[in-house]
């Protein structure tokens, strides 16, 4: 994937992990979820499954699913419930701050660490972000024959 496929609208320079990297991100946060981001299970024995909660809860951490491609993905909410220290999902409707202050200050500690749309690079390397508008898979081994 190229820049031009996926343009960056935010980029901010940041100290992370004892290092300078570069955060970047398309600005979409309408459709970032973090880390409850809806996926589709990919279940390997489904008659083994009985809907029970703890089934549920195990599903969630260890089965293999597919992300949810934007075109395909409702809304996410403002806030999720989630929080990176004192930092949550950044609020859209601040956005006319941050044009503004001429920058990025949105990006957070939220972002860098739960936003499925945001990556991290070094000072000076390219910047690809993920293109989310196709699945992505947590267990990509499982489907490499189906690509």
């Amino acid at each position: 994937m190229n820049a031009e496929a996926r343009p960056v609208r935010w980029k901010k320079e940041i100290l992370y992990c004892g290092s300078q990297v570069v955060a970047a991100c398309d600005g979409k946060c309408d459709k970032a979820w973090g880390a409850v981001r809806p996926v589709v299970y990919m279940y390997k024995n489904p008659d083994t499954l009985d809907g029970t909660e703890s089934d549920a809860i195990w599903q969630r951490a260890h089965d293999d699913w597919r992300s949810i491609p934007d075109s395909e993905l409702v809304e996410a909410p403002a806030c999720n419930g989630t929080a990176e220290g004192p930092d949550t999902k950044p609020d859209m409707s601040l956005d006319y701050l941050q044009t503004a202050r001429g920058g990025p200050g949105k990006l957070n500690r939220w972002c860098v660490r739960q936003c499925e749309r945001c990556v991290t690079v070094g000072r000076g390397e390219p910047i690809e972000l993920p293109d989310m508008d196709k699945p992505f898979f947590n267990m990509p081994f499982n489907h490499e024959a189906q690509s």
